[in-house]
């Protein structure tokens, strides 16, 4: 039979674990003037709960003739277990405690922080609000990834590339993920320290730069794949570079690569972007705003374009 001592030891199991684990300073670097430092989220709680741990505050607990000690000790055990164990889920807690359901697991946990909030002093009470609670945990990591595995997705990839210092760039390079996706990936998954890539107005302001390297030039324009993505970032489409030099791109023979060769053996940075119509592939060549007057200038003096030239 189960002695007092022994219902005790169970009780301050859990506080034992809590106390090893470090107890933020309110007056740490995360305080931010004119922001709220308790934000609604699990680590919220998961603190809240480790300085009450170190009070000792779930040892004070009144229990009512509903609830024996051994109770109380088995939900202080689901929360501790849920909070600070990383593979810890509702299903593995459930079934430790004989087949609890995962419903019943979430409610008992619930209330066993709302019970701990309630004896907790006001001091404490008034350091953190309920209601800025999260209890919803973050998926483990390995979990994540099989899960994006089964999707067909590349969370894993781009992970491994995170811990090698790979750059944005190269992820969507080497992944061939389109930048929305990284940044998705990015919200998704803090934890990962997946690298940011910014937006597309603040990339492409470096088009208008002058000072702008050619070959940064050049990359930027590369990242551009569709005729959505080039409308108002600093860019300028070839056609109207073609017509302006008098050249008539209509007709048989790839003449907007022939275009393209020329400005690139001037220096120019280009992109040629490609689309698919139906049957049909159209090309549309692209260059920054900062190029235009000096492209206009090598396509018309350029005499290897002569047959292009419109008749006048």
């Amino acid at each position: 039979m189960e002695t007092e001592q022994d219902r005790s030891e169970q009780v301050a199991k859990m506080n034992n674990k809590c106390q090893t684990l470090d107890v933020p300073d309110r007056n740490d670097s995360l305080l931010q003037e004119g922001k709220e430092y308790y934000l609604p989220n699990f680590a919220n709680l998961q603190n809240f709960v480790k300085e009450a741990a170190s009070q000792g505050i779930h040892r004070t607990i009144p229990q009512d003739y509903r609830q024996s000690q051994q109770q109380w000790a088995n939900q202080w055990n689901m929360l501790g277990s849920y909070l600070f164990v990383e593979n810890s889920t509702l299903q593995t807690i459930g079934d430790k405690y004989g087949s609890v359901s995962r419903e019943n697991v979430r409610k008992v946990i619930q209330r066993a922080a709302k019970k701990l909030y309630d004896f907790s002093p006001p001091e404490l009470q008034e350091a953190y609000s309920f209601g800025n609670f999260s209890f919803q945990k973050k998926t483990p990591r390995e979990r994540r990834f099989k899960y994006s595995e089964m999707r067909g997705g590349k969370l894993r990839q781009v992970e491994q590339m995170a811990e090698e210092g790979k750059s944005a760039q190269e992820m969507m390079d080497t992944l061939g993920i389109s930048r929305d996706q990284l940044n998705h990936l990015r919200a998704k998954h803090k934890d990962l320290h997946i690298p940011y890539f910014p937006s597309t107005r603040k990339i492409y302001d470096q088009l208008a730069d002058p000072t702008t390297a050619r070959e940064k030039r050049q990359e930027l324009l590369n990242t551009i794949v569709s005729r959505v993505n080039y409308t108002n970032i600093h860019v300028v489409k070839l056609s109207t570079i073609t017509k302006e030099a008098g050249l008539q791109m209509m007709g048989k023979g790839n003449r907007v690569f022939r275009v393209v060769d020329v400005l690139r053996l001037h220096g120019i940075p280009i992109n040629v972007i490609e689309e698919k119509v139906e049957k049909s592939t159209y090309r549309y060549g692209i260059i920054a705003e900062v190029d235009q007057e000096r492209a206009l200038e090598v396509l018309k003096a350029d005499t290897s374009l002569d047959d292009l030239r419109r008749q006048k």
